[in-house]
């Protein structure tokens, strides 16, 4: 095996290094983005191009084996080997806090991280939490639902102060809409009062983890019981706790429930996609009011907007006798599956009122059990 000699050599080398990474990202295989999955009335997505972020991410341990190669071969250097292999280690194992509560949720958390990569780690109550919190850095800290929202705010809030960047669900028996204002209000990750879905729960378990971010995503302007003014970044992660945050604010029945979240689910997701081009440097604006007999949500973002004429690629142009005209316009203009989430919003909702551009969307939608309630 021959030592590189010079510069020249080493220089030569890296090129031949990043020359091979660039063969394999042209090589590897096309894959869906997994993150609109989570639109139960989306379709399936087809396979797309990745990006050259998530290229780099996916050869990124093959750019450090053949980079390690290279070095370890100019430089025969016993020290410089050991801190190579440091380099080359795995990813350490992430650790996870849970305050006891439900051994059903115990269970799911544990299956809902990957098996080897994370260290959950248990504490009997919040006191005794924050003295482990105090002494370590935790990334994930799950409540117990045994404890109150306000309970919840008070050790995120000491949580915060110790370890900005640690992420917190708060899981609670006992809940009022000022409590989940608080909680957003102190940048908890998530907020689930019970009863509560352990599907949502258990996907926003998955989320937590993932990526790295200085800024929380969402960003209160004014809030009240009744109102919440916000805007949210560009990313469907972003999207998603701010859904789970308004079904606690508007803390609605079945179906009504689920019919607003997927409404909603669909009208963010279009504007953060086609209006916010899935940049996080951008922003989408929410304006919800709940009253005693109607929810309203105003979404708008910052993209050149669209007409309802020129839309064949969405369903909701389709002519009356051909109700699959659009699946044909996105195969032609290269675009995934889909297109349903106008139409399906429409069915779910009572109003959808577009702006004159087509960048500001109000959903609007009354209660008729609070209604059959007032009027037996």
């Amino acid at each position: 095996m021959r030592v590189f000699a010079g510069r020249a050599d080493v220089a030569r080398g890296l090129t031949l290094a990043l020359a091979a990474v660039y063969v394999e990202f042209e090589a590897l295989p096309r894959l869906a983005p997994t993150n609109s999955a989570s639109a139960p009335a989306r379709a399936a997505l087809p396979a797309q191009p990745l990006g050259w972020l998530e290229r780099a991410r996916l050869s990124g341990l093959n750019l450090l084996r053949l980079a390690s190669r290279m070095y370890w071969r100019a430089h025969q250097d016993r020290h410089m080997t050991t801190l190579l292999k440091k380099e080359l280690q795995p990813h350490l194992v992430r650790t996870v806090l849970r305050i006891s509560g439900d051994p059903q949720i115990d269970v799911l958390l544990r299956n809902a991280l990957k098996p080897g990569m994370w260290n959950v780690q248990q504490a009997p109550s919040n006191a005794s939490a924050l003295k482990l919190v105090e002494a370590r850095y935790f990334d994930l800290i799950v409540t117990s639902e045994k404890t109150s929202g306000k309970e919840g705010i008070e050790l995120l809030r000491e949580v915060r102060r110790l370890h900005t960047h640690t992420r917190l669900i708060i899981l609670t028996g006992e809940s009022t809409t000022t409590d989940v204002i608080a909680a957003m209000r102190e940048h908890a990750f998530s907020y689930f009062s019970r009863p509560f879905s352990l599907h949502a729960l258990q996907r926003m378990i998955r989320i937590a983890p993932e990526g790295f971010r200085l800024d929380d995503g969402i960003e209160i302007g004014s809030a009240s019981e009744q109102r919440i003014r916000l805007k949210i970044r560009c990313d469907f992660e972003s999207a998603d706790r701010l859904l789970q945050f308004l079904q606690e604010i508007e803390n609605l029945p079945e179906p009504e429930r689920e019919q607003l979240a997927t409404a909603s689910r669909e009208l963010l997701y279009n504007a953060i996609e086609y209006g916010g081009k899935l940049d996080p440097a951008n922003h989408v604006e929410i304006d919800h009011v709940r009253s005693e007999d109607m929810v309203t949500c105003r979404i708008t973002d910052h993209g050149p907007g669209f007409a309802f004429v020129k839309i064949f690629h969405a369903a909701i142009a389709n002519p009356a006798d051909d109700p699959t005209c659009h699946i044909g316009v996105r195969q032609e203009q290269g675009m995934r599956p889909g297109g349903y989430g106008i139409l399906v919003a429409r069915q779910l909702v009572d109003q959808l009122i577009y702006g004159q551009d087509g960048n500001e969307v109000l959903l609007v939608k009354h209660l008729v059990s609070n209604k059959s309630q007032s009027n037996p």
